[in-house]
């Protein structure tokens, strides 16, 4: 049972991470008008996502270095594995930022954001081969391979236990990248830096400076 469920944690981290420790701080931050503000400094689009990027991904590695530090005191784990599982965390963090930032730009409301955000960790935990065994059921099943964090998951299993998983690990790379460039796509798209103005064509991402706002 730990050997299904430790795996499971660590992806439970990276889920925490893209919608608690990134859409809401995003939403908050546009709902208060900080985005906003931060936007009329001579900072650049890159230089701030640089920042928030980085800082996130300092914070995810950190988060799984310590549970598999807590981990290894029970399972045998060999020094690829450490360097494997740091790989795959990489592909999570992009996967869940993105994630993150899609859903903080795809909605106009804090309200209406709270909301995805309660809903789509629901599903995450529930759906997701974090601590629900996907083969329990052909239904389960089916809403495993929906759902993007059940790939992550495999993904961390198979590397941890040495055991095949729910699909090969190259399918699990691959549909990672693919929702993770489904959900760059929409934060390009629908990400503003403020709660009323949409850049024409519904293009996000564009700074308003001092004089159009």
């Amino acid at each position: 049972e730990f050997t299904f469920t430790f795996p499971g944690l660590i992806s439970l981290a990276l889920v925490q991470l893209g919608l608690f420790a990134t859409a809401v701080p995003l939403l908050q931050a546009r709902d208060r008008g900080t985005l906003r503000y931060l936007s009329l400094t001579p900072l650049s689009v890159a230089e701030i996502l640089a920042g928030q990027l980085s800082m996130r991904v300092v914070i995810a590695l950190v988060q799984v270095l310590l549970i598999l530090a807590a981990g290894s005191t029970v399972l045998e784990l060999l020094p690829w594995q450490w360097f494997a599982v740091t790989g795959v965390a990489l592909l999570g963090i992009l996967l869940l930022v993105s994630i993150g930032y899609a859903i903080a730009g795809a909605v106009t409301s804090m309200q209406m954001g709270m909301a995805v955000i309660l809903v789509a960790n629901f599903s995450m935990l529930m759906g997701g081969n974090i601590f629900i065994d996907a083969n329990a059921s052909t239904a389960q099943y089916v809403i495993a391979c929906l759902i993007p964090i059940s790939f992550l998951s495999d993904m961390f299993r198979q590397v941890i236990t040495e055991q095949n998983g729910l699909w090969p690990l190259w399918l699990d790379a691959v549909m990672i990248l693919f929702y993770s460039a489904i959900a760059i796509v929409v934060a390009l798209r629908t990400f503003n830096f403020d709660t009323v103005k949409r850049s024409a064509g519904g293009r996000g991402w564009q700074l308003r400076r001092a004089g159009s706002v």
